[in-house]
């Protein structure tokens, strides 16, 4: 009989690192839809993708916190620098977003976020993740909805790649727009006249 944490098994760990990739998927198409004008919903939306930007990015590139689940916690036939590190500043977020410091900017020409790229950093990681997931039947059969979203996941992460490649293709002086342009982070007024 073991004495594991059913919390802390790898089955159980499936379920947020999931979570963590839908929601920064989510949050990701839902600022692409967001009106500039409308600079509350749109701070809030960009705030939460940060928070998921950076726990993945922990969970892909490893955490000093032993209680951070990190790509250690699955039993992987590839070793986690085959998965390429996320190239995105941690620091950055944990400064300017995660925590109440003195290092966070203050006004919109200082906060700028370029969101594509910031997901380019995590397509190929969490596709590589996906796909070793995918098979891993033990792992799978332990919740009825897994497969379906490993592979909603898999087909969504490899339509964004395909994306990105083509518009990386097109060249910077061609007519394609980026993905998703710079966002101003911090954009509200003092007046506050943007808050419900």
């Amino acid at each position: 009989m073991s004495n594991l944490d059913p919390r802390r098994t790898p089955e159980a760990a499936l379920d947020h690192v999931l979570y963590e990739m839908e929601m920064l998927l989510a949050t990701f198409c839902h600022l692409r839809k967001l009106p500039e004008a409308n600079r509350f919903e749109r701070n809030v939306c960009l705030e939460c993708f940060i928070v998921h930007a950076r726990n993945l990015a922990e969970f892909i590139n490893g955490s000093t916190n032993k209680d951070t689940i990190t790509l250690l916690a699955f039993d992987l036939k590839i070793v986690p620098a085959q998965l390429q590190a996320v190239a995105t500043d941690i620091t950055r977020m944990h400064k300017e977003v995660c925590h109440l410091g003195f290092e966070r900017k203050t006004g919109p020409t200082d906060g700028n976020w370029d969101l594509n790229v910031l997901i380019k950093a995590f397509v190929k990681p969490c596709l590589g993740f996906l796909e070793e997931i995918a098979g891993r039947e033990d792992l799978l059969a332990s919740s009825s909805n897994y497969p379906k979203r490993v592979g909603l996941l898999r087909e969504k992460f490899g339509n964004l790649t395909q994306r990105l490649s083509e518009n990386q293709q097109s060249g910077p002086n061609s007519s394609n727009l980026p993905i998703f342009p710079v966002v101003t982070h911090r954009v509200l007024p003092h007046d506050h006249t943007d808050l419900p």
